[in-house]
């Protein structure tokens, strides 16, 4: 990792009135079979981003291609499935009509792998129900049933976990990890960075509809937060200030050798995505 790119993004621009939702020259790149977080605040850009590579809302300059053909054009979206954050239902639908439904604009996959993953999900048992008589976290879980089922090629969720409880996130994480291993492109946004921090490989952060940072999650290991006043006993030339987060530093070092050579004992603590989100917002 990197590998080959499935998602490019290349200077883009997408403005509302006034608002501008995506600023301008705005790029990043999404990597084939990998589970990537796109983290930022809320309004920072998120579903916008989502929504201009669906091809739900149309770009005012720039493109975004999917395995290399424009998002503007349908085959671009071949084996590609959203779920949006709240996406509206009618009451008396059944996730077995919304099934249906998606089966129109989406006809690689059937029933037999909707209901499969249903039963994966622990939900079978509800595909029959109409969503009005079901909790949030049930409705989200029929959804990503839906979305998750068979062998899509590019999946993007938009706050996928939300209303989920801990048991029910983990299977979706789960079927995510395995659609991954299977060469599955995952883009999801998320609210809670600890847990995407555990789950996801690469991350993009958003602010403002700036591009502000990407990384790769095995890569965090090279962050450590050390007291202001012990950071210039560690050699410059082996690290790099990132940020100050209250009485303490990030620092970056220049490999996992470089912080081997330290003596990092009870002066250091592992830093976390948290950390490195908050220090790309501070550095504006």
């Amino acid at each position: 990792m990197p590998g080959d790119k499935c998602i490019v993004v290349n200077k883009i621009k997408k403005s509302y009135k006034n608002i501008n939702a995506i600023r301008q020259n705005f790029s990043c790149e999404i990597y084939s079979g990998v589970n990537t977080v796109l983290i930022g605040k809320n309004g920072a850009g998120k579903t916008t981003l989502m929504n201009l590579i669906t091809g739900n809302i149309f770009l005012d300059q720039g493109e975004i291609t999917i395995n290399g053909i424009c998002c503007s054009k349908p085959e671009s979206r071949r084996g590609l499935r959203y779920l949006p954050d709240n996406m509206q239902v009618p009451e008396k639908c059944t996730a077995a009509d919304l099934f249906i439904e998606f089966q129109r604009y989406s006809s690689e996959f059937s029933m037999a792998d909707f209901r499969a993953t249903a039963e994966e999900f622990d939900c079978l048992h509800l595909i029959d129900h109409p969503f009005s008589k079901k909790s949030k976290g049930q409705k989200r879980l029929l959804m990503l049933s839906i979305v998750l089922s068979g062998s899509p090629s590019v999946v993007i969720l938009d706050e996928p976990m939300e209303g989920l409880d801990p048991m029910n996130v983990r299977k979706v994480r789960r079927r995510i990890t395995g659609l991954c291993r299977e060469g599955c492109t995952v883009l999801h946004s998320s609210h809670r960075i600890h847990e995407a921090e555990r789950h996801a490989e690469r991350y993009l952060i958003i602010h403002d509809g700036e591009f502000r940072g990407e990384g790769v999650m095995a890569d965090l290991e090279l962050y450590r937060r050390i007291p202001e006043e012990r950071v210039k006993h560690l050699g410059m030339n082996q690290v790099r200030k990132v940020s100050s987060i209250d009485d303490y530093c990030l620092v970056k070092a220049e490999s996992s050798e470089s912080i081997s050579s330290w003596n990092m004992k009870n002066i250091s603590s592992p830093a976390t995505l948290e950390d490195v989100y908050i220090a790309s917002l501070e550095n504006l």
